[in-house]
């Protein structure tokens, strides 16, 4: 395939508005960003909002759309990390109740769990909680899901649950997000979020940019050497993470740590 004609390349003047700075407040970069629950829920909102208005605005621009994605990017050109509204709300739904370590499940936790089980395959009689575990994409260990038999007597429903609880903390690893945390610690420090906005710009203005240039711009300090590693890398992981469904995924995170940090003194 021929490059393109160097006229048809980015301009300085067109690139004026990029400024790697402007990224620095991208959160998930130190181990601080998830240093508890209410914390982790700001760092992966913040991922979450931009995974989505990114795959959003690829998505209004395949629809032909394309005065509204400029209008759009137009604000991204000035603060890359301004949420553009689209996607949820992360704060989860609220009962007389809940209290902080159990709670009702809401209709959003509901999709979650379905949309979990269509995409693994899940077995109709599986254990909702036992196959999640399983999944390396799991992002609900902090809550199990149980019914309750409400016309049982109160104490029956004391004493069963204390022996269901017990077997359940004994039969049931424990579930983290700290294989999350990772990747996006990995994004942020990989400059994953300028990376797709430079893209971005290319296609939503016809002008590309060359990949020497791209990569000067994103690591200034970095050696030719180090950047070509790093361009290989970066264009799977854009592949990978600016989709509907890690949007899905870390929005959940945000809900899920929400939820959480509710219940923490």
């Amino acid at each position: 395939m021929a490059k393109p004609r160097q006229a048809s390349y980015a301009s300085t003047e067109d690139l004026a508005w990029f400024k790697i700075e402007n990224y620095s407040a991208i959160r998930g970069r130190s181990s601080s960003d998830f240093a508890n629950s209410e914390v982790s829920a700001v760092t992966y909102a913040q991922w979450a909002a931009s995974i989505r208005d990114r795959v959003e605005l690829l998505r209004f621009l395949d629809a032909m759309e394309h005065e509204y994605v400029l209008h759009l990017f137009e604000k991204i050109k000035a603060d890359p990390l301004t949420h553009l509204g689209f996607g949820q709300n992360y704060i989860g739904g609220t009962h007389v109740a809940n209290t902080p370590t159990v709670k009702v499940i809401t209709a959003n936790r509901v999709r979650w769990l379905n949309e979990a089980m269509v995409r693994t395959h899940a077995d109709e009689r599986a254990a909702v909680d036992v196959h999640t575990a399983s999944d390396p994409n799991n992002v609900f260990g902090d809550f199990a899901h149980v019914m309750i038999n409400l016309q049982a007597t109160d104490q029956q429903i004391r004493n069963d649950f204390a022996k269901w609880l017990s077997t359940w903390r004994e039969t049931t690893p424990k579930v983290t997000k700290g294989d999350y945390q990772n990747k996006i610690r990995h994004w942020a420090q990989a400059q994953l979020l300028p990376y797709t906005d430079l893209g971005l710009f290319s296609k939503i203005y016809g002008r590309p940019i060359s990949g020497a240039r791209k990569f000067e711009m994103l690591f200034p300090e970095q050696s030719e050497e180090e950047r070509e590693a790093l361009r290989r890398r970066l264009s799977d992981m854009h592949k990978l993470v600016f989709t509907d469904e890690m949007a899905k995924i870390v929005a959940h995170l945000a809900e899920s740590e929400s939820e959480t940090g509710s219940g923490e003194s």
